[in-house]
């Protein structure tokens, strides 16, 4: 496994209220979820609002899933592009490793194994992503996490606002190795609560 940041400061506007702490079908809450799925990181960030400090919901959040870094994004308001700059900007000196993963904190389905086979394609030099391939139905959907190559860590820091990841992608289009994968928690978003109960392949389709 490689390093892994978890991009949760965002405000949920289309789901109409704080998506991370709504509770999937198994009754385990959307966020403890995707946090549970990258436990055996050897290093975990989350990217929380700084707003989320000292909160009850935060703090109870951290304690049942020990060895999380929480980054307090001041400028979560002004977007994705903003929260990831913030946070790589705060952990890329914290870090040695060649690659970092990074996922989203409304994407709680994703497989293990799919972990594995992006952290096994790693490179410093490189971007990879998985490529949502349903069985032999002709679909080929990028998705999450992505792992960046510490090459472009810089150029990540450099975001702003709603800028996310596919601005860097525009800019070095030649270092991207897409990895074919079935499993669709690649591409299945949590955007509004009916999300909440649909099967993988309702959402995939």
């Amino acid at each position: 496994m490689l390093p892994v940041v978890v991009l949760a400061a965002g405000r949920s506007h289309r789901f109409g209220a704080d998506k991370r702490q709504a509770i999937l079908p198994d009754g385990q809450g959307i966020l403890a979820t995707t946090l549970a799925t990258f436990r055996h990181a050897p290093a975990r960030f989350v990217a929380l609002r700084h707003s989320d400090r000292c909160t009850d919901w935060c703090e109870d959040l951290l304690a049942a899933h020990p060895g999380w870094v929480p980054i307090f994004c001041h400028r979560a308001e002004q977007g994705m592009g903003a929260s990831l700059s913030e946070t790589m900007a705060a952990v890329s000196s914290c870090l040695s490793s060649r690659a970092v993963m990074i996922a989203l904190g409304d994407m709680p389905w994703i497989q293990p194994a799919t972990l594995h086979l992006l952290a096994a394609r790693a490179s410093e030099m490189r971007v990879v992503r998985p490529r949502y391939e349903e069985g032999g139905a002709g679909g080929h959907v990028p998705g999450h996490p992505v792992v960046w190559g510490r090459r472009f860590w810089p150029a990540l820091q450099a975001l702003d606002r709603d800028e996310a990841g596919r601005a860097v992608l525009a800019q070095y289009p030649e270092a991207l190795d897409e990895v074919p994968i079935n499993d669709p928690g690649v591409i299945r978003d949590i955007d509004r609560p009916r999300d909440l109960d649909l099967s993988q392949d309702e959402k995939a389709k």
